[in-house]
């Protein structure tokens, strides 16, 4: 079963993250939204029509997210892990930073 949390993608999608391709926040004309990673081989990440768990969903902006599945190459496919493993770290940074308590409202996730 694939894990589904509409708050997480939200977060991901603030402006305040950059983009994992350009490395840039998001403005008004490129915001940044939720990349569910492809191809990525030993993971489960979803197949032809089907989308992967929502824990590998990275930021990037509507242009760089538009370029990237229109000119998907073996450059992409080898830095996307790279990608997903920086954010992830993120993630379980801010996670370790929180007490339990006001983990869930730090990230505004409550």
């Amino acid at each position: 079963m694939r894990y589904r949390n509409k708050k997480y993608l939200n977060w991901i999608s603030q402006n305040e993250h950059t983009c994992v391709i350009c490395g840039e926040q998001g403005w008004d004309d490129n915001q940044i939204i939720a990349h569910h990673c492809i191809s990525i081989p030993g993971l489960n990440l979803g197949g032809m029509g089907t989308k992967a768990s929502d824990t590998f969903a990275i930021p990037m902006h509507v242009i760089c997210h538009s370029d990237f599945h229109t000119h998907f190459d073996a450059q992409k496919k080898e830095e996307q892990p790279i990608w997903l493993m920086t954010f992830q770290e993120k993630v379980v940074r801010l996670i370790c930073e929180q007490t339990p308590k006001n983990f869930w409202t730090g990230i505004g996730l409550d």
